[in-house]
């Protein structure tokens, strides 16, 4: 990665929970991959800033992550693979999830729920250790058809 002057540019990510910043490993197409541990669960505000070899930084780019013991996306699975392809399904948001604690089929009182937010994202932080039967409620949807 470089800067505009032709400088070599690294990437410091601050974690949001009070480790100390790492620096990323950078790729070969100017992206950059990183792995973090959280010791606790939460929601956490995570901070990367481009730095050049004078100093210099950027603005920080953030994203608010969720550190939780379950964590998934549900899509619509237009090709019925059973996979999430990019090009090829979407993710779906806005679709209750529940961890169904007695196993009835019916999300009850007391049991964990979560909807998907517009990216399909939902988690279940702070669980106890176990195993846990996590279902949707269906959402009807009509796909379209060609009339001939």
């Amino acid at each position: 990665m470089a800067d505009p002057g032709g400088e070599q540019v690294a990437v410091r990510i601050d974690f949001g929970d009070g480790t100390p910043p790492e620096d990323a490993a950078l790729t070969s197409d100017r992206s950059f991959d990183a792995i973090h541990y959280y010791a606790a669960h939460g929601t956490y505000t995570v901070r990367a800033t481009a730095i050049d070899d004078d100093g210099a930084t950027s603005a920080p780019r953030e994203l608010t992550i969720v550190a939780a013991d379950l964590a998934g996306v549900v899509y619509r699975d237009f090709n019925d693979n059973g996979r999430f392809d990019t090009g090829a399904d979407e993710p779906f948001g806005g679709v209750p999830v529940y961890l169904d604690l007695d196993n009835d089929g019916t999300p009850d009182a007391g049991e964990p729920q979560a909807v998907t937010d517009a990216t399909g994202n939902y988690a279940f932080p702070l669980l106890d250790p176990g195993t846990y039967v996590l279902r949707t409620v269906i959402i009807h949807v009509k796909r379209p058809r060609s009339v001939r």
